[in-house]
Protein backbone atom coordinates (compact mmCIF):
# COMPACT_ATOMS: atom_id res chain seq x y z
CA UNK A 1 0.00 0.00 0.00
CA UNK A 2 1.45 3.18 -1.00
CA UNK A 3 1.77 6.35 1.09
CA UNK A 4 -1.49 8.27 0.73
CA UNK A 5 -3.59 4.88 0.15
CA UNK A 6 -4.02 4.03 3.67
CA UNK A 7 -7.04 6.11 3.91
CA UNK A 8 -9.57 6.27 1.18
CA UNK A 9 -11.63 9.36 2.57
CA UNK A 10 -9.33 11.68 0.71
CA UNK A 11 -10.79 10.55 -2.58
CA UNK A 12 -13.90 13.06 -4.47
CA UNK A 13 -16.08 10.27 -4.21
CA UNK A 14 -16.15 9.56 -0.11
CA UNK A 15 -16.42 13.60 0.17
CA UNK A 16 -20.21 13.98 -1.42
CA UNK A 17 -22.69 11.75 0.95
CA UNK A 18 -24.07 8.94 -1.13
CA UNK A 19 -27.57 7.73 -2.35
CA UNK A 20 -28.57 5.76 0.67
CA UNK A 21 -27.14 8.91 3.64
CA UNK A 22 -29.43 11.27 1.78
CA UNK A 23 -32.29 8.70 1.38
CA UNK A 24 -31.49 8.50 5.46
CA UNK A 25 -31.44 11.86 6.16
CA UNK A 26 -34.13 12.99 4.06
CA UNK A 27 -36.36 10.50 5.33
CA UNK A 28 -35.22 11.76 8.79
CA UNK A 29 -36.55 15.25 8.15
CA UNK A 30 -39.65 14.03 6.62
CA UNK A 31 -40.44 11.91 9.91
CA UNK A 32 -39.67 14.99 12.72
CA UNK A 33 -41.78 16.93 10.64
CA UNK A 34 -44.67 14.12 10.68
CA UNK A 35 -44.13 13.98 14.48
CA UNK A 36 -45.53 17.47 14.94
CA UNK A 37 -48.73 16.98 12.62
CA UNK A 38 -49.95 15.33 9.34
CA UNK A 39 -48.71 16.45 6.35
CA UNK A 40 -49.50 16.68 3.06
CA UNK A 41 -47.75 15.28 0.11
CA UNK A 42 -46.73 18.13 -1.43
CA UNK A 43 -45.72 20.27 1.62
CA UNK A 44 -43.41 17.86 2.25
CA UNK A 45 -42.10 17.89 -0.92
CA UNK A 46 -41.86 21.18 -0.49
CA UNK A 47 -39.84 21.29 2.30
CA UNK A 48 -37.29 18.63 1.34
CA UNK A 49 -36.50 20.73 -1.60
CA UNK A 50 -35.76 23.57 0.83
CA UNK A 51 -33.46 21.22 2.09
CA UNK A 52 -31.68 20.86 -1.14
CA UNK A 53 -33.13 17.10 -1.30
CA UNK A 54 -32.51 16.19 -4.83
CA UNK A 55 -36.16 15.32 -6.21
CA UNK A 56 -35.65 11.77 -7.15
CA UNK A 57 -34.47 11.29 -2.94
CA UNK A 58 -37.66 13.53 -2.34
CA UNK A 59 -39.62 10.82 -4.21
CA UNK A 60 -38.35 7.71 -2.43
CA UNK A 61 -38.47 8.88 0.60
CA UNK A 62 -41.90 9.70 0.31
CA UNK A 63 -43.22 6.90 -1.66
CA UNK A 64 -41.53 4.81 1.96
CA UNK A 65 -43.30 6.90 4.33
CA UNK A 66 -46.80 6.38 2.29
CA UNK A 67 -45.48 2.55 1.84
CA UNK A 68 -45.67 2.45 6.19
CA UNK A 69 -48.37 4.28 5.89
CA UNK A 70 -46.82 7.55 7.64
CA UNK A 71 -47.57 9.25 5.14
CA UNK A 72 -51.21 9.45 4.25
CA UNK A 73 -53.42 11.71 2.42
CA UNK A 74 -56.69 11.09 4.33
CA UNK A 75 -55.60 11.52 7.81
CA UNK A 76 -53.77 14.70 7.11
CA UNK A 77 -57.12 15.92 5.12
CA UNK A 78 -59.21 14.98 8.27
CA UNK A 79 -56.51 16.59 10.62
CA UNK A 80 -56.41 19.57 8.33
CA UNK A 81 -60.64 20.24 7.77
CA UNK A 82 -60.98 19.58 11.53
CA UNK A 83 -58.33 21.73 12.73
CA UNK A 84 -60.09 24.78 10.15
CA UNK A 85 -63.36 24.05 11.70
CA UNK A 86 -61.98 24.08 14.93
CA UNK A 87 -61.15 27.95 14.66
CA UNK A 88 -64.43 28.71 13.66
CA UNK A 89 -67.28 28.79 10.85
CA UNK A 90 -65.72 28.36 7.37
CA UNK A 91 -67.56 27.75 4.25
CA UNK A 92 -67.42 24.61 1.66
CA UNK A 93 -65.71 26.57 -1.71
CA UNK A 94 -62.77 27.64 1.18
CA UNK A 95 -62.22 24.15 2.40
CA UNK A 96 -61.96 22.90 -1.10
CA UNK A 97 -59.68 25.46 -2.68
CA UNK A 98 -57.26 25.46 0.33
CA UNK A 99 -57.24 21.29 0.14
CA UNK A 100 -56.29 21.81 -3.68
CA UNK A 101 -53.91 23.85 -3.03
CA UNK A 102 -52.05 21.32 -0.84
CA UNK A 103 -52.77 18.87 -4.04
CA UNK A 104 -55.65 16.64 -2.12
CA UNK A 105 -57.33 14.98 -5.20
CA UNK A 106 -61.06 15.94 -5.52
CA UNK A 107 -62.57 12.85 -4.91
CA UNK A 108 -60.45 12.38 -1.64
CA UNK A 109 -61.60 16.58 -0.52
CA UNK A 110 -65.17 15.84 -1.44
CA UNK A 111 -65.87 12.35 0.93
CA UNK A 112 -64.25 13.82 3.79
CA UNK A 113 -66.01 17.56 3.27
CA UNK A 114 -68.88 15.51 3.32
CA UNK A 115 -68.59 13.91 6.05
CA UNK A 116 -66.83 16.52 8.59
CA UNK A 117 -69.12 19.78 7.39
CA UNK A 118 -72.28 20.33 8.66
CA UNK A 119 -75.72 19.65 6.25
CA UNK A 120 -76.93 23.58 6.62
CA UNK A 121 -74.23 25.98 5.77
CA UNK A 122 -76.64 28.58 5.97
CA UNK A 123 -76.51 27.85 9.97
CA UNK A 124 -73.05 27.87 9.55
CA UNK A 125 -72.80 31.28 7.97
CA UNK A 126 -75.07 32.69 10.49
CA UNK A 127 -72.51 31.82 13.30
CA UNK A 128 -70.24 33.21 11.21
CA UNK A 129 -72.21 36.65 11.24
CA UNK A 130 -72.74 36.54 14.92
CA UNK A 131 -68.90 37.08 14.99
CA UNK A 132 -69.46 40.57 13.26
CA UNK A 133 -71.97 41.88 14.59
CA UNK A 134 -71.08 45.38 14.04
CA UNK A 135 -70.14 44.85 10.24
CA UNK A 136 -72.86 46.28 7.34
CA UNK A 137 -74.81 44.08 5.25
CA UNK A 138 -72.17 44.76 2.47
CA UNK A 139 -69.37 44.37 4.77
CA UNK A 140 -70.41 40.73 6.48
CA UNK A 141 -71.41 39.57 2.83
CA UNK A 142 -67.57 40.01 1.73
CA UNK A 143 -66.20 38.67 4.62
CA UNK A 144 -68.62 35.57 4.62
CA UNK A 145 -67.48 35.43 0.71
CA UNK A 146 -63.86 35.50 1.90
CA UNK A 147 -64.34 32.53 4.47
CA UNK A 148 -66.40 30.17 0.99
CA UNK A 149 -69.40 30.26 2.16
CA UNK A 150 -72.22 29.50 -0.53
CA UNK A 151 -74.09 32.79 -2.07
CA UNK A 152 -77.31 31.21 -0.64
CA UNK A 153 -75.57 31.00 2.74
CA UNK A 154 -74.43 34.59 2.61
CA UNK A 155 -77.65 35.93 1.43
CA UNK A 156 -79.26 34.01 4.25
CA UNK A 157 -76.83 36.11 6.73
CA UNK A 158 -77.47 39.21 5.04
CA UNK A 159 -81.19 39.20 5.08
CA UNK A 160 -81.42 37.98 8.75
CA UNK A 161 -78.49 41.27 9.24
CA UNK A 162 -80.80 43.59 7.46
CA UNK A 163 -84.32 42.40 9.50
CA UNK A 164 -82.44 42.57 12.40
CA UNK A 165 -81.01 46.09 12.29
CA UNK A 166 -84.58 47.66 11.12
CA UNK A 167 -86.06 45.69 14.43
CA UNK A 168 -83.96 48.33 16.57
Amino acid sequence: MADGELFASDSADDQAPDEEELFKDARDRALKLLSRREHFRRELERKLAQREVPAEIAERVLDDLEERGWLDAERATRAYVSEKLRRGPIGRRRLEAELGERGVERELAARVLDESLPDDERAEALRAAARKPRATPEALARHLERRGFSTSAILAAVDQRRAESQMF
